[in-house]
């Protein structure tokens, strides 16, 4: 089994739903995230030093969340030692499936490879996210 870590600096954002627009008799859909997206796959793309995988991939995800602004140094500790938990904006499910998407044609062939996904949201100083695959 071989594992490989990527890194992706900045704040997580999740999977925003797709927008609907009329025009006349048509209807389009577009992601409102389409530039972050492009963003994202060429981080992903810089850090992929190995060959697409082809085969089951188990996928580790840790998102650690900025902490606010006006949060108390007691809070604040707190956040850090994760005696409190990240419970706020966004959802796990749609941070997991941004970062799957992201990773689709890159690291893997396709995201129904992902036999195994693990995830927990932190706080932290240095908002990031670290993905670990194992293949």
């Amino acid at each position: 089994m071989q594992t490989k870590t990527i890194t992706i600096e900045g704040a997580p954002k999740g999977q925003p739903r797709p927008r609907f627009s009329k025009r006349g008799n048509f209807v389009q859909v577009f992601n409102p995230d389409a530039k972050l997206d492009k963003n994202i796959k060429a981080i992903i793309a810089e850090q992929v030093d190995f060959e697409i995988i082809k085969g089951a991939v188990e996928v580790d995800m840790i998102f650690y969340m900025p902490i606010g602004k006006s949060t108390s140094k007691k809070n604040r500790a707190l956040m850090i030692s994760n005696e409190i938990k990240h419970v706020k904006k966004y959802d796990i499910d749609n941070l997991e499936v941004k970062m799957l998407n992201c990773m689709s044609k890159i690291a893997y062939v396709d995201d129904n490879q992902v036999w195994k996904l693990n995830s927990v949201k932190l706080y932290s100083e240095k908002p990031r996210v670290e993905i670990t695959l194992t293949y």
